[in-house]
């Protein structure tokens, strides 16, 4: 049958109303509608009503469809009626505003089918021996169009390790008539499955800031107008204008910004960690009015043991993003006893901007280790309100700030969680880029406990505009290309462990596309299941080393500087030219773990130039225990450096062999170890190829991913996964090779994907 383009209008008393109707070229049987609605969180554009109607009779009528839709799994609903011939069908739906239909599928026959008799029997099929376990036979009896539901109990061999499976039903009729249908099963064992952000524990009391036009629900005093604690509105917009309490853009003023009422209506993200009037931080000194005030009445608040502060869609929980400078006259002469604690002089400016332009150009390093000891006494302040209550605190948000090793410890036992945006916040539009940056910010910052993300239809910032008038499409395949990409790979956690880049899962902060389809909702909640429990102990392939020691230099130093860090924008750029070059990187490290993480896959140093002393001891340590390990530097190395990799301080070869040359410099190895001389952001993609295949040899990789192809290995429940990545748009076959260290007399592959054995 086909379409044709119906009737869309609003009604008399407001409400929209449409009418579609599906003719068909010869009498067909009619017996079902079934309708895919918004897969958004809240279904907010839902339709209310659904008639279906032929030959002008109305079969059936659904007057509560949106609740149905949202109740259901895959938010469909499903209207069936006794078997009807028909040319003609019409699909009439109404709502009080416009809505929105994912898919719409008229179930039927061309002629009505006879009643099936036959039996049903049900096997568990091994993906990997190939072996079939009987399940279970059913004789079935069914009218034409019935739907019956048949239950089987399934009892899973006993296993150490995780397994693939398929549940394989095969449906024999009275004449022959024989039909099979699969269904995967993944049988995991995992040891850290991803959990939500809310289950962290049932004592756990969250409050945060809300992004508003008008003020903020924590400020817990009274203005003399309509809706102190609430939301937006024009007496509270005048009485904030009139006190100088607007949140302003960034920049060198002395008004007052207090982030209560923005200059900008449309800006949701004022920066709370501005100061009232008299020069205290608005959010440090509401921390404890909040409790005073508000909190202790609130029982959930009494029954609590830990407060978690949540910045939701409030993006900054650190000072350092969009009020970069506060330069108050509070702060000048608070940061005027720092310089003369630190006997570092003192300010001599006359004038406001003259102090300003002082500090910029004279002490700018110091200014910036001004503001991460204050950050970091405001963090300490309110842990200790809370404290004082009898809770522990934390926070989390969507950007981190960089801290240096000395001072880590401190932060981020109170910071404890973070996001790092795939969609919205993407690296020149680049998935390998983006990762690289959560590797920075995992290799940086590996306590942090990283909130997973899935976006199902948004791998592209092009995309992300995805409001419901544009009806953004679900592009299934790539959005699941774009989740294996990040989904299994590792960090080594401050006591040495290895986990999974995330501690949580899952946010959406693109959402999802709305139009999702029956498989569309199959591949994204098999996604879901996956990224869940698919728990990576231990890695196949090279780790990436940075050493942020370089940050205890002042002149190397900005708490904000996530976004234009030289060290963040090497391990973007390492990663990135590394990957797209085959190599398998599943997981980083920051080098203060070498010393505790007791794996053994081969290392790749980032930037070996910046290894202190007692890196480089550790990285000794590692060499001598049998590690393979390579090293990017860019410069003249030192004296350690060079003899463990076999060079001179020229970096030409003293006990080891040059390999091939880079940018006319010499590329050195030894048994264990490869030396190249130049940052690896500096390759081209031909230098990058080249000098992974003498990475992949040197530190025996054991994945060679094929030309055009690229992907990471990683061990769980007892088993090997490879994530192999093609971002062509056409199906091809490709031959992927794999050499494990251990001997295995014979090696079996399944597709993780649809549970198909491969050749």
């Amino acid at each position: 049958g086909y379409y044709v383009p119906g009737e869309h209008a609003r009604s008399a008393d407001g409400w929209m109303r449409s009418t579609l109707r599906f003719d068909f070229p010869k009498p067909v049987h009619v017996a079902a509608v079934r309708i895919y609605g918004d897969n958004s969180p809240f279904g907010r554009i839902n339709v209310k009503e659904i008639a279906v109607e032929i030959d002008g009779q109305t079969l059936i009528q659904e007057t509560n469809a949106a609740e149905k839709i949202m109740a259901t799994p895959g938010h469909q609903l499903r209207l069936a009626f006794s078997p009807r011939a028909t040319t003609s069908l019409k699909l009439r739906l109404a709502a009080p505003k416009p809505f929105h239909i994912g898919e719409i599928s008229v179930e039927g026959f061309p002629r009505l089918p006879e009643m099936f008799q036959g039996r049903l029997r049900l096997e568990l099929e091994d993906c990997l021996s190939g072996q079939r376990m009987s399940i279970g036979e059913r004789e079935i009896k069914l009218d034409p169009f019935q739907q019956s539901k048949i239950v089987f109990a399934v009892q899973l061999p006993p296993a150490r390790r995780g397994n693939a499976y398929n549940l394989v039903g095969e449906l024999t009729g009275e004449h022959g008539v024989r039909a099979e249908s699969r269904c995967p099963v993944l049988a995991l064992c995992p040891v850290r499955p991803l959990k939500e952000f809310v289950e962290r524990g049932p004592k756990v009391f969250r409050v945060g800031p809300i992004g508003t036009s008008g003020f903020r629900e924590l400020v817990p005093f009274g203005a003399g107008f309509g809706h102190p604690l609430g939301w937006d509105c024009e007496d509270a917009n005048v009485w904030a204008f009139a006190h100088g309490m607007v949140a302003h853009a960034d920049g060198d003023n002395s008004a007052t910004t207090l982030f209560c009422a923005p200059a900008r209506p449309s800006w949701i993200h004022p920066a709370p960690w501005q100061e009232w009037p008299n020069g205290v931080e608005f959010l440090p000194d509401t921390t404890r009015r909040l409790i005073r005030h508000r909190l202790r009445a609130n029982p959930n608040f009494q029954n609590a043991d830990r407060v978690h502060y949540n910045f939701s869609d409030y993006w900054e929980p650190s000072p350092f993003f969009s009020s970069k400078d506060m330069f108050t006259w509070n702060r000048l002469e608070e940061f005027q006893r720092f310089l003369q604690a630190q006997k570092k002089g003192a300010l001599s400016g006359k004038t406001k901007a003259a102090v300003i332009r002082e500090i910029k150009q004279k002490y700018s390093h110091e200014w910036e280790r001004f503001r991460l000891v204050r950050y970091l006494m405001d963090l300490e302040g309110m842990a200790a309100a809370f404290r004082d209550a009898g809770k522990t605190f934390d926070l989390s948000g969507q950007l981190w700030t960089c801290f240096p090793p000395s001072v880590a410890g401190r932060a981020f036992k109170i910071i404890n969680g973070v996001n790092d945006d795939s969609t919205w916040g993407m690296v020149e539009d680049s998935i390998p880029k983006t990762t690289g940056r959560i590797f920075s910010t995992m290799a940086l910052a590996p306590a942090l406990r990283m909130q997973a993300l899935l976006m199902w239809g948004f791998d592209s910032r092009a995309y992300i505009i995805m409001y419901y008038h544009w009806q953004h499409p679900v592009l299934t395949e790539s959005a699941r290309r774009h989740t294996w990409h990040r989904a299994f790979r590792g960090v080594v956690r401050p006591d040495g462990s290895y986990t999974n880049l995330h501690a949580y899962g899952f946010g959406r902060p693109a959402n999802i596309g709305p139009a999702l389809g029956p498989h569309d909702f199959i591949e994204f909640h098999r996604a879901i299941e996956r990224f869940q429990f698919l728990d990576p102990t231990g890695p196949i392939g090279a780790g990436l080393v940075l050493s942020s020691s370089v940050w205890e230099k002042p002149e190397h130093y900005k708490p904000h500087s996530i976004k234009d860090s030289p060290l963040i924008v090497r391990m973007i750029e390492t990663f990135n030219n590394l990957h797209l070059a085959g190599l398998s990187i599943p997981f980083c490290m920051n080098a203060t773990q070498l010393d505790v993480w007791r794996g053994n896959a081969p290392l790749i140093l980032v930037n070996a130039e910046d290894f202190t002393v007692d890196d480089l001891k550790a990285i000794e340590r590692k060499i001598k225990q049998g590690v393979r390990v390579a090293a990017f530097c860019r410069g003249r190395p030192g004296k350690l450096l060079a003899d463990l990799f076999g060079i001179t301080s020229a970096g030409e070869p003293r006990t080891g062999q040059v390999a091939g040359r880079i940018s006319g410099k010499p590329i050195v190895t030894t048994t264990q170890t490869v030396f190249v001389p130049v940052s690896a952001r500096q390759m081209s993609p031909a230098q990058a190829r080249s000098v992974s295949e003498i990475l992949k040899q040197v530190l025996a990789v054991p994945i060679t991913f094929p030309r055009g192809t690229a992907g990471y290995g990683f061990v769980s429940s007892g088993r090997h996964f490879i994530v192999i990545e093609d971002w062509q748009d056409t199906g091809r076959h490709v031959e992927l090779q794999y050499r494990p260290q251990e001997k295995i007399e014979h090696l079996r592959a399944v597709n993780i994907n649809d549970h198909t054995p491969l050749p």
